[in-house]
């Protein structure tokens, strides 16, 4: 009943952004897709699923651009280095598939993969900034990031077995859930940086009571996932916003609001202890997974940096193909017998060569570019939620996933540059 319930009200939240022309919807398209995979998937019908949210996806951009792309903007986009990193690494994938050759079938997969689930989006998602002229975007499309995250987390908790996460092994948490236990972090990552940007912003003064909420879902999300590297990102981007962001003076905010953020930890730990996923099992299980850290050379994800090294330095000459190239896609399972690297730039340089290394080169220090920029301008906190989000979603791709499943990233950087150039035509950044 709770999943058509979801769906009904998605349903409802959806056409109305639609009708309104709101970008908040954005969220939800871009970001969000779970929102209606998991309640599908509960229900047996996963595929009708994809069919409902190429519905969505595509009424929204009908209605909110005309689809007409000039000259100039076409020139526009290309100065835009997130895209020209984007149109790099589908170049290469091109070369991989039809010039070479792809050597094994996970490598069909990822192709396959990225040109229709992937691809597509980032055109999508480009083709709807072609409409995002105003300033208004910028309000609409942080609203979306709260409310459609808002809406995912209660789906989690309310439609799926997350509160019970500790009483399953690891390895089982994906079948269980049909989400990873590093996603449920990471989303629960997300939800904390919006609602605690929102928090220091003295504009939703009035709004603070139910930030408190959205606090307290994120941190039991994180707690859910038991996820090392999205907490590290996340302290290490909280870490990164105290150290650049001087115009904020935090202790003055929180003591203020001491009591109130006493009384909303207590209660976290009150309803945390009323379910497993509060439990002194979790909890044992979160601690031993960071204590492992301190042996970090017998963890598995450290040998693959080892034996990446070592197929480099045994196998790949300067002239060869794969130091120009690299392996090609899923060449990290092809040559050492890993699915992914589990690092960003370990995958990139590892499987796309000295031609990666210009995709780093390009994507890396624009993103830490752009935040940098946001967080020294004097501007209300909400205009650096997509920064930090970047930041903080770049700090995950250290630990986990590979190039698809980084696509969150690629998505909130192309929009960290849209809205910091649309902020500064504007003269509101």
């Amino acid at each position: 009943m709770l999943n058509y319930l979801f769906l009904i009200l998605n349903l409802i939240i959806c056409l109305k952004y639609i009708y309104k022309k709101d970008y908040a919807i954005l969220a939800y398209i871009i970001l969000y897709q779970e929102i209606h995979l998991i309640p599908f998937n509960n229900l047996g019908y996963q595929s009708i699923g994809y069919v409902y949210y190429i519905f969505i996806a595509v009424l929204f951009l009908l209605s909110a651009t005309s689809l007409e792309i000039s000259k100039k903007r076409i020139r526009y986009l290309l100065s835009n280095n997130i895209i020209r990193a984007i149109i790099l690494i589908t170049t290469l994938l091109l070369i991989h598939t039809f010039g070479i050759g792809l050597y094994s079938k996970n490598a069909e997969i990822f192709v396959f993969r990225y040109f229709v689930q992937m691809l597509p989006v980032f055109i999508y998602l480009i083709l709807v900034l072609e409409g995002a002229k105003n300033e208004k975007f910028i309000n609409q499309f942080i609203k979306g990031i709260l409310l459609y995250g808002f809406l995912l987390a209660l789906i989690l908790l309310a439609t799926t077995d997350a509160i019970n996460i500790a009483s399953y092994k690891r390895g089982d948490i994906r079948q269980v859930l049909g989400i990873s236990p590093i996603a449920i972090t990471i989303i629960g990552g997300d939800l904390f940086i919006t609602s605690f940007l929102l928090f220091l912003d003295s504009k939703y003064k009035k709004y603070i009571n139910i930030l408190y909420i959205f606090m307290f879902i994120s941190v039991a999300l994180i707690i859910a996932g038991t996820s090392r590297g999205p907490l590290l990102s996340l302290l290490a981007t909280l870490s990164f916003y105290i150290i650049f962001r001087r115009k904020t003076n935090l202790f003055h905010i929180f003591s203020k609001n001491s009591v109130k953020i006493v009384i909303t930890i207590f209660i976290i730990i009150i309803f945390l202890s009323m379910y497993n996923i509060g439990s002194l099992e979790i909890v044992e299980v979160y601690l031993k997974r960071i204590n492992k850290l301190d042996n970090y050379e017998n963890m598995w994800r450290y040998k693959r940096y080892i034996l990446a090294y070592n197929f480099f330095n045994n196998n790949v000459s300067v002239f060869s193909r794969i130091f120009f190239i690299g392996t090609g896609p899923a060449g990290f399972d092809l040559k050492l017998g890993y699915q992914y690297a589990h690092n960003f730039i370990l995958e990139i340089v590892f499987e796309y060569g000295f031609a990666g290394v210009i995709f780093l080169f390009l994507f890396i220090p624009t993103i830490f570019k752009y935040s940098y920029r946001f967080l020294k301008e004097n501007i209300p906190e909400k205009f650096l939620i997509v920064p930090l989000l970047v930041i903080y979603r770049f700090g995950t791709t250290m630990f986990s996933g590979d190039l698809i499943a980084w696509r969150n990233l690629f998505f909130y950087s192309i929009i960290l540059v849209h809205i910091y150039m649309l902020g500064k035509r504007k003269k509101i950044i």
